[in-house]
């Protein structure tokens, strides 16, 4: 049974959207409902026309399959921040920076990022859509790159967060105290390190 989840949002080009992470930006933003500017196609460096194509590929569902996944968000800030090279080489390379951005932060208790919850259908919901319209300006993110790793450490904390209330709910549902932590996003040492301890002070 599943109990909670991320909304999805759509990857435009499929498989292509997870070694071009512009492209999940992109449906991340059409997901919120935000227009990419020409600053933004100037920071993602893609034209109007290729930004078009994305968003017509979002907007009629056309090989643009809609993604609950974990990874796909780290995928998509990462991409926010200017993290990721334009085309990855290598699996979760995206994820990868922004952790170790976030690992040269001297930020311990950062102030959390937005998001919003709902539940439906008897399942819990985490709706990332308010985190990206905070960052809809592209003048809203640090253009000095020593800044950034607060920022990348703020996400992490942000999404333990989230992760706590979704097992919060989990547990009122299912009344159990035993916990696997499964799926690539777990190979995230900062996200084991804030998240593990405070499952275990809970007696999980």
């Amino acid at each position: 049974s599943r109990l909670a989840t991320f909304t999805g949002a759509p990857l435009p080009g499929g498989d292509a959207a997870v070694n071009q992470p512009a492209r999940q930006l992109v449906g991340r933003f059409h997901s919120a409902g935000i227009p990419i500017s020409e600053p933004w196609r100037q920071r993602l460096n893609i034209d109007k026309n290729t930004a078009d194509i994305w968003l017509h590929q979002c907007e009629k569902e056309v090989n643009s399959p809609v993604s609950h996944a974990a990874g796909r968000l780290f995928d998509s800030f990462s991409a926010l921040l200017g993290l990721p090279p334009e085309i990855t080489t290598y699996e979760a390379q995206s994820a990868i920076r922004l952790e170790s951005t976030a690992a040269r932060s001297l930020e311990t208790e950062p102030e959390l990022l937005p998001y919003a919850t709902s539940q439906a259908d008897g399942v819990f919901i985490i709706d990332w859509n308010p985190l990206f319209l905070k960052y809809r300006d592209p003048a809203s993110i640090p253009d000095n790159p020593d800044q950034l790793p607060s920022l990348a450490m703020a996400f992490h904390h942000t999404v333990t967060a989230a992760a706590l209330e979704m097992v919060k709910f989990g547990i009122s549902q299912s009344h159990t105290k035993n916990l696997v932590l499964s799926g690539g996003v777990f190979m995230n040492r900062i996200l084991n390190d804030l998240l593990v301890p405070k499952l275990r002070e809970k007696g999980l």
